[in-house]
């Protein structure tokens, strides 16, 4: 994801209950700290919620330590 100056990324899941594949699925948001350490940041289901604000990641990440 550009713009936050740190290797983050965002993944579909498939929600398998929902029977939409991935595109109606979750999402999952994470930050590569190393190439050993992940650091999940958050997950949302894209039926519940279209998109996370840029604000909520800035939030997540500055309560990080």
């Amino acid at each position: 994801m550009p713009g936050y100056g740190i290797p983050l990324y965002k993944v579909r899941l498939t929600n398998r209950s929902a029977r939409r594949g991935k595109s109606g699925g979750f999402r999952a948001i994470y930050h590569a700290m190393d190439e050993h350490t992940i650091l999940f940041l958050h997950l949302y289901s894209k039926s519940d919620k279209p998109d996370v604000e840029a604000s909520d990641i800035w939030h997540l990440l500055r309560n990080l330590g």
